[in-house]
């Protein structure tokens, strides 16, 4: 669009002189300028100029700020502070292409739709691209708010513009650009930077790739610091798809292949004294000695899994040099990080072995003790799945928990930023750190061997994996995969650990299992027993495993194999036994033994007694016992149990006596053991019958007279069923008086139905009852005679 003009008129609000000079350092030049378009002004269009503008000293107590109206087809603006041009593949040739363009808050406004050109073999292609995003990226100073908020202190905005293109893919090669005018006039490296364009670009490199996704960055540009004070400082790049990064100054441009005039001492290599380039992790470190903004280009090279450029993309951006007291953060000390498992390879690299999980404890810390720090990382964009997490302010300490997928091995290099709530500018300082993911080591060993004593094992493996070259220890001394000769002397694992050049490191083992010549050995579970019957021979012979065979002799003319440990034998003489036992293990490795008298079967007792009187009750219940036992022994013991268990009474006579309780009628039963010389015992049990007797009193007279005496007439009894009794009272003439089928119930003299007391003399009873020991009825038949 020929002739298109952009004009911003921004009016700083008053300041003291030196925030001005600190914060806006081209202002030192600036001396009764008037700056005149370079294009006659478009109606419409107010052109304003800088009229008799002062210098640093003295300050007006206004001071605008005009863009220049720059001869060119494209939309132009200033104050741009740098961009960079990014592409994610959406397959079949079709890329979203991404624009990130920075700009002093102080400079003009950036318009909402940017077009990236598109180059190849195959021609130029208009990409359009509309805003999709916007933000500052300068976070607001702790005591007041930056430019972008309309405050005094500097800020930086970032603009996002985002469309999609179709490449075609007979092209190899494509060239992504964007050029506008203008670049900060306060930028201090360049030649007369307010008149020089900003271009950035990037390339897809379509033939090394199926779909490539170019690198992303973490870090906003552009970083302020503080003059004096040493600057680490990342760009925080990251590759979605794993490719390998490469970084390196360039000259920046401003225009294709068209390199901008650097103001010496500065070059595209060095763009500010001192300051370095890691090519490997892109860390940038120096020590600015002037205030200023220094504008500097780092080209980003992704190289796929075979070494081939897959994407380039280049970054465009200024380092603003402000004059500050406040201090950088301080770097962490290596003896004070917690790496956790990973292992330090030297420098900032770390490696992590297959299988184990990244835990990392990273402390920070700022010189001025009243700072808060402020920590962010790339970590989750370089490793996918990871946490990361911050506990305190100052000190801070960073920390990454990472469990690497399966599969995911290489180099991943990711940042910590480190910023503080210094004014009038937040200082910051970034470290860079290298994850080097390891292979998984294997290693194949020899299988598990058994041999004889004396024998001979050959041992050999074989490692793969890991990272670099391989080397072998075996845990006796060997450093070599083998084959390597052993012969222990008992059962042994011979470890083998199997490491690579990041330290990582693999353990694996042989075990040798050695079988003496058998030292033959059994055992018994009882070497005696009493009267014929089984024994079980334990067969403890080293070794006692399974796939054994065993040959028994026991004695007795019975010989058995079998393949097991143990073994059941029936003897049914009784005798003595000599027992042999022959082992032959599965490695073939035999021997035998014989043990004399190993088992002996002996006699048992045959106990027998009788007792008397039986029948007999609870009158007479002393009863005699007699021994009648067949001894199978010169000697004998004897052991009497009278009743359940010894709860009566017990004895160890052979011929005792025992009375039994006269209250308790029963079958008791009496058990007599018999114990021989040999500790064998027998014992028999016979009941003991006592039985019970009942008894019945019934008095011949009552004096029913109330004076608490033989008032009563009832039976007194003993061993009675008070559930199945009968008491009737008769007259002279047969008819029932009283009558009650309670043995606890007696006659008070009165008729039980009329009530009245009935005259003295005799009267007629029949009592009919049940006794407790005996069955069926009984009946009692008297008279009884009523007395007043």
């Amino acid at each position: 669009m020929k002739d298109q003009q952009l004009q911003l008129v921004r009016k700083i609000p008053s300041l003291p002189q030196e925030v001005l000079c600190n914060l806006f350092p081209w202002l030192n030049i600036v001396r009764d300028r008037v700056i005149k378009p370079r294009l006659k002004a478009t109606p419409g269009i107010q052109v304003v100029r800088f009229a008799k503008t002062a210098s640093c000293a003295p300050m007006a107590r206004a001071l605008f700020v005009v863009s220049l109206i720059c001869a060119t087809s494209a939309l132009r603006a200033t104050h741009f502070l740098g961009g960079d041009i990014g592409h994610q593949c959406l397959g079949g040739g079709l890329y979203a292409i991404t624009l990130h363009l920075y700009r002093d808050c102080a400079g003009a406004t950036v318009g909402a739709l940017q077009t990236v050109n598109a180059q190849s073999a195959c021609g130029t292609m208009s990409v359009p691209l509309n805003q999709t995003s916007f933000q500052q990226v300068t976070p607001p100073c702790a005591l007041g708010n930056n430019a972008c908020n309309g405050g005094q202190f500097p800020g930086t905005e970032e603009y996002v513009f985002t469309g999609t293109v179709q490449l075609p893919g007979t092209c190899s090669m494509w060239t992504l650009s964007w050029e506008a005018c203008c670049r900060n006039n306060a930028i201090t490296n360049l030649q007369n930077p307010g008149t020089l364009s900003l271009h950035v670009e990037s390339e897809i490199h379509q033939a090394n790739t199926v779909c490539n996704t170019s690198v992303g960055f973490s870090a906003d540009p552009a970083p302020y610091v503080c003059a004096g004070q040493p600057v680490h400082y990342n760009m925080g790049a990251f590759d979605a798809d794993g490719d390998s990064l490469a970084f390196a100054f360039v000259a920046a441009e401003q225009g294709a292949s068209t390199p901008v005039p650097y103001l010496p001492p500065a070059t595209s290599g060095v763009p500010i004294t001192g300051m370095t380039l890691d090519a490997v992790t892109g860390q940038i470190s120096f020590t600015p000695a002037s205030t200023g903004s220094f504008v500097v280009a780092i080209q980003v090279s992704e190289y796929n899994a075979i070494g081939q450029v897959v994407g380039v993309t280049v970054r465009d951006f200024e380092f603003i040099v402000v004059a500050c007291s406040n201090q950088v953060p301080s770097l962490p000390v290596a003896a004070d990080m917690d790496l956790g498992p990973a292992i330090a390879q030297g420098g900032a690299s770390l490696a992590v072995c297959h299988g184990d999980l990244l835990d990392l404890s990273i402390p920070f810390s700022d010189p001025d003790a009243s700072d808060a720090l402020t920590l962010t990382s790339n970590v989750a964009q370089v490793l996918p799945g990871s946490t990361f997490t911050q506990a305190g302010t100052n000190p801070a300490v960073a920390a990454i928990h990472w469990s690497p997928l399966p599969g995911m091995t290489g180099t991943y290099t990711f940042i910590i930023a480190s910023t503080d709530d210094g004014c009038p500018v937040p200082s910051a300082s970034t470290i860079t750190l290298t994850i080097i993911v390891n292979d998984a080591i294997a290693v194949s060993l020899s299988p598990d061997t058994a041999i004889c004593e004396e024998g001979t094992a050959v041992l050999s493996a074989l490692g793969n994996g890991g990272t670099g070259s391989i080397t072998y220890a075996w845990n006796h001394g060997p450093t070599i995969a083998g084959p390597i000769n052993v012969q222990p002397t008992v059962s042994t694992y011979f470890a083998l650990t199997v490491s690579d050049m990041l330290g990582c490191w693999i353990t694996d083992s042989v075990h040798v299992v050695v079988h003496p010549l058998p030292d033959v050995l059994v055992t018994v579970q009882d070497t005696m027993r009493c009267g014929p019957g089984e024994l079980v021979f334990t067969n403890a012979t080293p070794p006692d495993m399974v796939g054994s065979t065993a040959l028994w002799d026991l004695g007795d003319g019975t010989l058995a194999v079998n393949e097991l440990h143990m073994l059941s034998h029936f003897y049914d003489l009784v005798s003595c036994f000599d027992v042999n036992l022959m082992v032959i293990s599965p490695q073939n490795c035999a021997a035998d033994s014989t043990f004399e008298d190993l088992v002996c079967v002996r006699p048992l007792p045959e106990p027998a007694f009788a007792f008397g009187p039986q029948p007999t009750d609870v009158l007479w219940p002393r009863i005699l016992f007699e021994d009648r036992t067949v001894a199978t022994t010169p000697w004998l013991a004897w052991y009497w149990s009278f009743g359940n268990g010894d709860s009566l009474g017990w004895s160890q006579e052979q011929h005792p006596e025992f009375t039994f309780p006269d209250a308790a009628p029963g079958i008791y039963p009496v058990t007599l053991t018999v114990t021989n010389a040999y500790g064998c015992s027998a014992s028999v049990m016979h009941p003991v019958v006592i039985d019970g007797v009942t008894q019945v009193f019934v008095p011949n007279s009552f004096t029913p007279d109330g004076d608490g005496l033989n008032d009563v007439f009832m039976a007194v009894a003993e061993g009675l069923d008070p559930e199945r009794f009968q008491l009737d009272i008769f007259d002279r003439w047969g008819s029932v008086l009283f009558s009650t089928n309670d043995a606890l119930v007696g006659w008070n003299g009165r008729h039980m139905n009329a009530g009245g007391e009935l005259p003295t003399g005799p009267y007629a009873w029949r009592m009919v009852y049940h006794s407790d020991h005996t069955a069926g009825a009984t009946e009692m038949n008297g008279l009884v005679t009523l007395l007043r």
